[in-house]
């Protein structure tokens, strides 16, 4: 059996930044008046300027949601607004696989937690610096053939939880999402695991690389 003395400290330094995306929003209004309904009209119509635009719906016969660039309009009235608020977290912030061998797969996690009372949900994005990679240059291959089985030099994350968004062994990328969820939530929790392993030909040192986890909600 052959072991390789590496990743005692395997360092994942995430880096949380939270994202809030507000809309501008413009009335028509003088000293002594302030217009609410610019168009009148029995059915839809749109009254504009360079300072405004207002959409007029057919009254409520159908409730739903309607939406230009700086405003949203719920069954033909201004969809009123509520504080903007949303909360990131993670359990720890470095992973920790200890010492890789041949025969078995290394396994840590760490949990996020996200609360948003955005009306249009909310993502979690996961974003590197490079492969995990030791400082010899020589890196750990992305598992392209799910699971990561021992043995064989793999990495890969997977998720658990309702708003998880990998449901198998993932090669870490760019932009790749590992929560998601369309509506209002409270301390929805998603556990992401890392898995890796190594072959009997991988270099042996300490790896490492850091990984990023952006947090982006729509109002």
């Amino acid at each position: 059996m052959q072991k390789f003395k590496r990743n005692s400290g395997i360092a994942f330094c995430v880096f949380i930044f939270l994202v809030l995306f507000h809309g501008a929003s413009a009335q028509i209004s003088g000293a002594q008046y302030k217009i609410y309904s610019p168009i009148v009209t029995f059915g839809a119509g749109e009254g504009s300027s360079q300072n405004y635009a207002f959409k007029e719906l057919i009254g409520e016969i159908i409730a739903g949601i309607t939406s230009g660039s700086s405003y949203r309009l719920r069954a033909g009235a201004v969809y009123r607004g509520v504080p903007e608020v949303i909360s990131f977290s993670l359990s720890k912030n470095s992973i920790d696989f200890g010492t890789l061998t041949t025969v078995q797969v290394s396994e840590d996690f760490l949990d996020l937690s996200v609360s948003s009372n955005a009306a249009f949900g909310y993502a979690v994005m996961l974003f590197e610096d490079g492969n995990l990679r030791a400082l010899s240059g020589d890196d750990i291959d992305d598992v392209s053939n799910p699971p990561v089985d021992a043995g064989v030099e793999e990495y890969g994350i997977v998720t658990e939880g309702a708003d998880g968004q990998l449901f198998e062994d993932t090669g870490i990328t760019n932009n790749l999402i590992v929560a998601k969820n369309s509506g209002q939530v409270s301390n929805s929790l998603v556990r992401v695991r890392f898995h890796v392993s190594i072959s009997p030909v991988t270099a042996a040192g300490q790896y490492g690389h850091i990984v990023s986890f952006i947090a982006t909600s729509e109002f």
